[in-house]
């Protein structure tokens, strides 16, 4: 490299997780940002992004993304929006690693689990719980490849019952960075298994999808353990439908909520 402040590092192919991993490890600045090789970033989008994080002193600045598979296209708007750890809006938050700027110090025990398919979803969860304040902005500034042969996107990839693996994991991290097990800790939790699943494996066989709804269902016995006075009804109904293993109501609440995105709109949740 001719440029002095470029560092080039390989290492034996191990998957996306491992190359993450060792990459932040080595990293050496105050502020980090995931870009994956196949994707495409707006010209300024780190500026941008670096910006909004220190103006607005926050440990994470998040913008938009955007799917594509020949041309992407980008938009800046310079609203910006800051949430604390117990704002509603975390549950808004983009699942993807990618799109953001990060404190490099979040990452102090924290680390991507190696194996998993869905490993944004478990680190973005921990990271979004450390950070104290985090800056939001609607500008599409990242372009997402999405690739016909993608382990992640392909629709007859039963890697989608990966899904259901993630929250142990998640718990495991939980524990280790000795975060609170709190109200937002039992939403984000149900987030995960009643609504972020169905997506996933909503593209399953029947047969898988059954069995995957039974891990949902011991899954939010142990989550109900932290479970707050006052749940939000869309919450509620989900909840009810799963506890009661009704997989074809779940999956029409789920689906209504996704749709139209309900869940967004609660202040009930604060």
């Amino acid at each position: 490299m001719s440029d002095k402040r470029v560092k080039y590092y390989e290492q034996k192919n191990q998957g996306q997780s491992a190359a993450r991993n060792y990459a932040i490890f080595n990293s050496i600045g105050k502020y980090l940002m995931i870009v994956d090789s196949d994707d495409i970033i707006a010209d300024g989008s780190i500026d941008f992004l670096m910006d909004a994080a220190i103006e607005n002193d926050c440990d994470i600045a998040e913008g938009k993304v955007n799917m594509f598979l020949k041309h992407a296209e980008f938009d800046f708007d310079n609203k910006f929006r800051v949430i604390g750890k117990n704002s509603r809006e975390l549950l808004r938050c983009v699942c993807y690693s990618v799109v953001k700027v990060f404190k490099r110090e979040l990452w102090e025990n924290v680390s991507y689990p190696v194996g998993y398919i869905f490993e944004d979803v478990i680190t973005k969860f921990i990271l979004r719980r450390k950070a104290n304040r985090i800056v939001l902005t609607d500008s599409v500034i990242y372009g997402y490849r999405v690739g016909h042969n993608s382990s992640s996107h392909s629709k007859d990839n039963c890697k989608f019952a990966d899904a259901i693996r993630v929250l142990p994991k998640i718990w495991e991290l939980v524990d280790r960075n000795n975060m609170p097990k709190d109200k937002f800790f039992y939403f984000l939790s149900l987030n995960h298994i009643e609504l972020l699943n169905y997506v996933m494996i909503n593209r399953l066989t029947e047969e898988l999808k059954k069995l995957a709804f039974s891990v949902m269902q011991n899954q939010r016995t142990i989550v109900d353990a932290y479970k707050p006075k006052h749940v939000p009804f869309m919450f509620r109904l989900l909840d009810k439908a799963v506890k009661r293993g009704k997989i074809k109501v779940w999956g029409y609440i789920a689906e209504t909520i996704r749709k139209y995105g309900l869940l967004k709109r609660y202040r009930e949740i604060n």
